[in-house]
This record gives structure tokens, C-alpha cells and sequence, in this order.
């Protein structure tokens, strides 16, 4: 086990080996390494949730009730987030909120951005929703988040991570062996367990956030009383981390309890070339199978098709992504495509999206923090450690080769 390289700049990426033998020493592997890290993250965060409406006695609250849920369905998670939280010197409700914070950001009571009108504005469109099925659209803004994608031809999986600058310099490469031969390596951001990455039995996992603005006022957000337990998305993508088949991870996805925060999209794509796009629409799921993939921040289903769900971002980095789609050639190496399509900066709402202030969560500075490139077939998995235009890829293999 080690952590290499010990410091991080523009130029490298940090690998952590974590190889404990059982969820507890996993847990404090974690921990320890990157404690300083995962307080770094944990403050980010809670600044977060402070600036959407969240109180401390709240959080605590939500994180507990979903520990509970978790520890019904995968107990072994929960005993590595506590030996975590106490190696990084944290209370277990902290990390398991830091692993809940897609759900609790989602339930947000409220947004920066919000004036009076725009709430009024938001419980107007409840009630058309909720009535008459009208369509709004809440992305008339140039904010948005991460493009995935799947190729079949090579089985090529690969995404643009995009967040707040700042984590740019936080964000870690895992990998994760256990003693009957099982790894995983997935980039994640320290404290959290599970998210982008790809396994020793051929599973890639990519994650789109898919907020509805209104969805998430309809559950709570502006009135909200209480938190409905449900398996963080985060979670969920361990889950698939540790499968060791495609369709078991499937199946155990769509069955997991959700809530009406469960506003996601997991990508599951396999070395055979299969793959699966499975939305989390609050309590509804609904799977997309197909050849060549991608998805952005809105809707594709769940009910919400005929409602304009995400940023304008989002739709206009779907369309330019169809379209380059259509236009791959046969001839040339999945990874290569891959990476053209990501770093694609066509528009005035690019693919690869430069950093600019996010209204809706009150980021500073939103954009591409990373591209990542899953080969799922070579067991490799490819980062930049900022934006791939300046910031070249390195290369972390399944196999710990030094």
C-alpha cells in the first residue's frame, strides 16, 4: 500500500493503493493518507450545503438517517466510512454526508441564485406540472455539468468531470484490491468511496448529476420538513465498482432505494461492449441500452422527457455530442475518438466547459476539472489533471506497476 506521488501539482496525479483486507482497514487506509485531503473537502462541501439552506443539526440528521439505510443493504460500506471518519479525524456523519452530498445538495431548501420572484416563479410551475403537464424550461442558463460517453467498438468509456475549480487540485485516483483477487481503480474526491472508475472484471462506471430545479422544490427544497432515506448515488457506484457482473450490477441499481433527491444518471459500460445508461428520476428509474452512448444533465426519461430539465448547457452540449457521434469513424482508435469529443470547444455552450461562476449552487468557479478515458478491455484508466487541453493524460493501470 502507499500513496505516490505524496504531493499533487498541475503536472501529476495522486494514486493512493488501498489494499486493506477488510472494510475497516480500507477504511482507515483512506483515512490516513488523505486526512489533510478529506478535511479539505468535507469544508468545501459544508460550506456548500450552508449556502443552500442547510443547517448543521439538519445534515446530521439526514446523514444519519441515510447511514441507516445503507447499513440495511451494504453494512460493510458503512463500517469503512467509520473507520474512515476516525482515521481522518471526522465524525462518521460528516463522511457519510460527504458520500451523500449529490442527494443533499439536490434537497436543497434554496440556491444563492433564488431571488422572491424566483421562488414564487418555481411553486407557479409546480402547481402547471403537478395540474396540466405544461413544459418549462428552467435552462436558461449557461451553467451545467459532466458529458459521458460509451463507445462500443473498443469499449471506451470517458467523461469530463466538471465541478468547482478548486476541487481540481483535490480530486484522487483509488485503487482498491481485495484478498480473492478483485481491484478497482476509480478517480474520487477524497472521503468519498465510490465514483468514476473501472474494475478487474471489465464494469466501468461514469455519473452525471441530473438536478430538476422543480423536482427538487416539489420534494422539499423550499419547504422542506424531513429527508427521506435512500442509497446515495455515490454508493451505488461502489456497488458497481465491486460487482463482478454487468447485470448484477444492473439489476442491484435499479433496485436500491431512492428518494426524490435521487436525481442522477449512471453510466455502466462493460469490456464485451455493452452498456447501460440508468436514470434516477426521484423515485422513478428508467434504463437506456445502446451502442455508442452519452448523456449530459438533463432528462432523457423518468417522466421528465417533455419537460426541460437542465441547464441550456446541457442541451447544447447533447446535441453538438449526437452529432459528433454520428460522425465516428471506424478506422480510428476508440481512446483517440473519445478524447476528441470531450475536448471538443465548438459554441458558445462548449463540451469542454471553461470555468465560470455557477449561479444555482453559488460556485465561484465552475468548469472541466478533468477528463477521464476508461479502457475497459486493458483495465486502464487515463486522467488530466486539469483541462486536456493544457494538462496532458497519465496513465494509472488495474496492475500496481511501479
Amino acid at each position: 500500500m502507499g500513496c505516490s506521488p505524496s504531493k499533487r501539482n498541475r503536472k501529476c496525479v495522486r494514486v493512493v493503493d488501498i489494499d486493506g483486507r477488510t472494510p475497516q482497514e480500507k477504511g482507515r487506509q483512506h483515512g490516513e493518507f488523505l486526512r489533510k485531503q478529506i478535511h479539505e473537502c468535507w469544508k468545501f462541501y459544508l460550506d456548500l450545503f450552508h449556502r443552500v439552506g442547510w443547517k448543521d443539526a439538519e445534515i446530521r440528521q439526514a446523514a444519519m438517517d441515510i447511514r441507516g439505510c445503507i447499513q440495511r443493504f451494504f453494512p460493510a460500506y458503512v463500517q469503512e466510512m467509520k473507520a474512515l471518519a476516525d482515521s481522518a479525524g471526522l465524525e462518521e456523519w460528516q463522511v457519510i454526508a460527504l458520500n451523500s452530498r449529490t442527494e443533499i445538495l439536490n434537497a436543497r431548501r434554496t440556491a444563492p441564485g433564488w431571488t422572491a420572484e424566483k421562488k414564487k416563479e418555481i411553486q407557479r410551475c409546480l402547481h402547471n406540472i403537478q395540474e396540466s403537464k405544461e413544459t418549462h424550461a428552467d435552462g436558461d442558463k449557461e451553467e451545467g455539468e459532466c458529458t459521458a460517453i460509451f463507445l462500443k467498438k473498443d469499449a471506451i468509456q470517458a467523461q469530463n468531470w466538471d465541478w468547482e475549480e478548486k476541487l481540481e487540485g483535490l480530486f484522487t485516483v483509488l485503487r482498491y484490491s481485495y484478498p480473492d483477487g478483485r481491484k478497482f481503480i476509480m478517480l474520487t474526491e477524497p472521503g468519498i468511496i465510490g465514483k468514476i472508475g473501472l474494475n478487474s472484471s471489465g464494469l466501468g462506471t461514469c455519473l452525471n448529476l441530473v438536478s430538476h430545479t422543480h423536482t427538487c422544490a416539489l420534494w422539499g427544497g423550499i419547504e422542506r420538513v424531513s429527508f427521506t432515506p435512500c442509497i446515495p448515488v455515490h454508493i451505488l457506484l461502489r456497488v458497481a465498482l465491486d460487482s463482478t457482473e454487468f447485470k448484477r450490477a444492473l439489476d442491484t441499481v435499479k433496485k436500491a432505494p431512492r428518494c426524490c433527491a435521487s436525481m442522477s444518471n449512471i453510466m455502466l459500460g462493460h469490456s464485451s461492449g455493452k452498456s447501460a445508461m440508468i436514470e434516477l428520476g426521484g423515485k422513478s428509474v428508467e434504463v437506456f441500452f445502446g451502442e455508442n452512448q452519452m448523456h449530459t444533465n438533463h432528462f432523457l426519461g423518468c417522466g421528465f422527457d417533455k419537460i426541460t430539465t437542465g441547464s441550456a448547457s446541457s442541451y447544447a452540449r447533447y446535441t453538438r455530442c449526437t452529432h459528433l457521434l454520428r460522425e465516428l469513424d471506424d478506422s480510428v482508435d476508440g481512446e483517440l475518438e473519445a478524447k476528441r469529443i470531450l475536448s471538443d470547444g465548438e459554441g458558445k455552450l462548449p463540451i469542454l466547459r471553461p470555468y465560470c461562476p455557477s449561479l444555482e449552487l453559488g460556485l465561484q468557479s465552475g468548469g472541466t476539472c478533468c477528463t477521464i478515458v476508461l479502457h475497459l478491455r486493458k483495465g486502464i484508466l487515463e486522467v488530466t489533471s486539469g483541462s486536456p487541453l493544457s494538462h496532458p493524460y497519465h496513465k494509472i493501470c488495474l496492475a500496481n506497476e511501479k
